[in-house]
């Protein structure tokens, strides 16, 4: 039996009217909720016409539903600071009332040559884009001002798979990615399963 249904969208849109794309998704969103759908889940992707700040989406998103679960499938992790994600994810979080289901990839992001130089300062060739990133994001979202140690981590269902809390309070008592929110982690060669309990 399903017990959980959700639906996938990369929020497409015209190259001269992106509103009009970004608009009709949000409608999208609604409608599933109005449907029954469980989660809407929003796919983010740079150099394509589509949505390219899936917290940003979402923050939206969660302005126009009430229920549906909100998701991203998936974040490449490789383009983003972890701190500077974990703080838009936590407010998406926060304005969507703890809906908020983050999936992230970890590895070499695609058309790294071209956006490179365009993205990070320095040589970006020395860069590490392993799953450490993602540990870095879940750390920026557990640590603050209560001083919470980083992820405890224990083996979950499946190969691979890993769960573990991933919530917590950045400096400033904002809280961050509440204690509902679940973080699907996707690296090369395994999959991880990062979830708050």
């Amino acid at each position: 039996m399903i017990r959980s249904l959700s639906f996938l969208s990369p929020g497409n849109f015209p190259d001269d009217d992106p509103y009009a794309g970004l608009e009709d998704t949000l409608r999208l969103f609604e409608l599933g909720e109005q449907l029954g759908f469980d989660g809407a889940w929003i796919r983010q992707r740079h150099l394509e016409h589509g949505v390219s700040a899936g917290a940003v989406f979402l923050a939206a998103a969660a302005q126009r539903t009430q229920r549906v679960q909100l998701g991203t499938a998936v974040i490449p992790i490789g383009y983003e600071s972890p701190f500077r994600l974990a703080e838009d994810l936590s407010t998406a979080d926060v304005l969507s009332r703890g809906r908020l289901q983050v999936g992230l990839s970890a590895g070499r992001p695609p058309h790294l040559d071209l956006m490179g130089p365009l993205v990070f300062d320095g040589d970006w060739r020395s860069y590490d884009f392993s799953h450490g990133r993602i540990a870095r994001l879940i750390h920026s979202a557990r640590r603050g001002a209560r001083g919470r140690p980083g992820p405890r981590l224990a083996p979950g269902r499946g190969s691979g798979a890993v769960t573990g809390r991933a919530y917590g309070a950045v400096p400033g008592h904002r809280q961050v990615l509440g204690p509902r929110a679940y973080l699907l982690l996707i690296c090369p060669g395994n999959r991880l399963l990062i979830q708050s309990r």
